[in-house]
C-alpha cells in the first residue's frame, strides 16, 4: 500500500542510485531529511569529514541550489537525493546502516485537514527504525510545542 502522502511515480532501486555520486563507503552514514538550503547538511559534512552524509530533498528548486552548492564546496563526503524521504530512505538505505538520521524543523501542516501530509507518522518513524543501526539515532527538532507532543507521541 502506498504512503497517503505519496502522489507520483515510485523510484525503483536502480533509477535511484544512478541519480546519486559515487561515493566513499564508511562505516558512519548520516541522513539530513529536509536538507533546504544546506546549512547544517554542510555544517555536518565539515565536522565530520570521516563520515558520509546524505541531504534528501523534496522540492526540486532547492535540490538544485543544493547540488550548486555541492560542487561549489567540493565536499566529497556529500550525496543528494531528490525525493520524498519516506519512500527513498529504504529503497537507497540498507537495514541496519546509517548511524544517524536529522530532521530539523519540518513542516508541521497544523491544520487537522492537513495531517496526513506531515512527515512525522508511525509509518515514517517505522521506517527510520529499520534503516539505523543498534545503538542509531533520530534526531527532530521543532520549535512548536504542540508538535514536539505530536512528535512523542508517534
Amino acid at each position: 500500500m502506498l504512503h497517503e502522502r505519496f502522489r507520483g511515480h515510485i523510484l525503483n532501486r536502480s533509477e535511484i542510485t544512478t541519480l546519486l555520486p559515487p561515493l566513499a563507503t564508511t562505516s558512519d552514514i548520516v541522513i539530513d531529511v529536509g536538507s533546504g538550503r544546506g546549512d547544517f547538511l554542510f555544517y555536518l559534512a565539515e565536522k565530520y569529514p570521516q563520515k558520509t552524509v546524505y541531504g534528501i530533498e523534496i522540492r526540486e528548486k532547492r535540490f538544485e541550489k543544493l547540488a550548486r552548492r555541492l560542487k561549489q564546496d567540493g565536499f566529497e563526503n556529500v550525496g543528494l537525493i531528490l525525493g520524498d524521504a519516506f519512500l527513498s530512505i529504504p529503497i537507497v538505505f540498507e537495514e541496519g546502516g546509517v548511524k544517524e538520521i536529522y530532521i530539523n524543523f519540518p513542516d508541521p501542516w497544523p491544520k487537522r485537514r492537513h495531517a496526513r501530509r506531515r512527515l512525522i507518522t508511525p509509518a515514517f518513524v517505522k521506517v527510520c527504525g529499520r534503516v539505523l543501526k543498534k545503538g542509531g539515532r533520530l534526531s527532530i527538532a521543532t520549535d512548536l510545542e504542540w508538535y514536539a507532543i505530536h512528535t512523542k507521541e508517534v
